[in-house]
């Protein structure tokens, strides 16, 4: 079986995805995951756009390092959220199969709990993407401090390109995130307890999307935080992260910079990522070689079949199609970033009908692509579960 998702990850980057450009790794973090992390001087890089090189080769490494490790938030269940512990700071994600969200997050001092997650990535990784949104909850400090927390976030693609490393080494296909975050907290003295808190936000006096943003044109106190980081193709964990936070109108009053190198995350184990690179440098190697790629908008152009029809029924995606010669056709259903998640093929003769189903049993409800690779020809089609 693993041979056979190894095969279908092959078959969808290469195959359909022949431009190295367009090949997307898995980000989400990983239960039962850790990583080794350093912090090193703060970059204050401002520097966007496209064809980027951002040399980070003078950067000082220290010798002291810290780790990330990752695990299930509740042990043995079916829950989707993972919490990593970072710097004495446990935080909650929630992944699908396009983005990243934070849930959550606490420390012996501060525990904060979203009814409206913030969102820290969105994929495609595709330059000049760009995700805007608000989120909501409450927070407590130190067990006597009850307050409400909200604000804004604007998740955006604003580089790409190259990324020189401290080692001298050049990590290619690297994407820059920035999410720029307003943030307001509001006290209230009168609540004494997290039950009361919960109770007051969520039934007294609600904020719904309008309310959070008129609070956050009228609130003038408010905290600015810009996050800058580095996603390197077929690596879970960003390269580089740069963080800065403010009141509004004023200069940053805590700004840091972490580094995770590549050949840290080489380290664990990621067959997911470690194919990606893989097939990667297989691109690579072998250039830029379009001429077979799909078109992606969901045209089929001179393809092997005709009369194609694809349905969804329940969790299966149904394929029917008639041979205009003999051919071995290949489906795939993906994440929009490219992961491969369900494949079938089977082969025919010129003149035949045909029909391939694809089961998706098991996958959540949202939007997918399906890939038909047809004796090389390939198309893509968008479709919903």
């Amino acid at each position: 079986m693993a041979k056979d998702l190894i095969t279908g990850l092959a078959l969808a980057v290469i195959s359909i995805t022949a431009n190295a450009q367009n090949i997307q790794g898995s980000y989400q973090p990983k239960a039962d995951g850790q990583v080794k992390k350093q912090q090193v001087e703060y970059l204050d890089t401002k520097v966007t756009g496209e064809n980027m090189v951002w040399d980070i080769s003078t950067i000082e490494l220290p010798d002291a390092d810290y780790t990330v490790r990752y695990e299930l938030a509740v042990p043995d269940s079916s829950s989707d959220i993972v919490a990593g512990t970072e710097q004495r700071t446990r935080s909650y994600y929630r992944s699908t199969v396009d983005s990243i969200m934070l849930c959550g997050y606490e420390n012996n001092l501060t525990k904060v709990q979203y009814d409206r997650p913030e969102l820290l990535l969105h994929l495609p990784l595709r330059f000049g993407n760009r995700h805007e949104g608000l989120f909501h909850g409450i927070m407590t400090y130190c067990e006597k401090m009850f307050m409400r927390i909200y604000g804004s976030y604007l998740v955006e693609v604003d580089g790409t390109g190259d990324l020189i490393l401290p080692s001298g080494d050049t990590l290619r296909h690297v994407s820059r995130v920035h999410i720029r975050k307003l943030t307001v907290q509001h006290l209230y003295p009168q609540i004494q307890t997290e039950k009361e808190l919960k109770m007051y936000v969520d039934s007294v006096a609600p904020f719904t999307t309008d309310s959070i943003r008129q609070h956050l044109i009228t609130d003038s106190l408010q905290t600015v935080t810009n996050t800058y980081r580095w996603y390197a193709t077929g690596y879970r964990h960003p390269i580089l992260e740069c963080t800065s936070t403010s009141l509004k109108g004023s200069k940053p009053y805590y700004s840091a910079t972490y580094y995770c190198s590549p050949e840290e995350q080489n380290l664990v184990s990621d067959e997911e990522n470690e194919q990606i690179r893989h097939l990667l440098a297989e691109a690579d190697k072998a250039g830029d070689n379009g001429n077979r790629q799909g078109n992606g908008n969901g045209s089929h152009g001179n393809f092997s079949i005709q009369n194609l029809d694809i349905n969804v029924n329940g969790s299966s995606v149904i394929v029917n199609y008639d041979l205009a010669e003999d051919a071995t056709v290949k489906a795939l259903v993906c994440s929009v970033s490219g992961i491969v998640f369900r494949h079938n093929a089977q082969s025919g003769q010129k003149g035949q009908m045909q029909q391939l189903t694809v089961d998706c049993n098991g996958l959540h409800h949202g939007q997918y692509v399906l890939y038909l690779n047809v004796n090389g020809q390939v198309s893509s089609q968008v479709i919903n579960l």
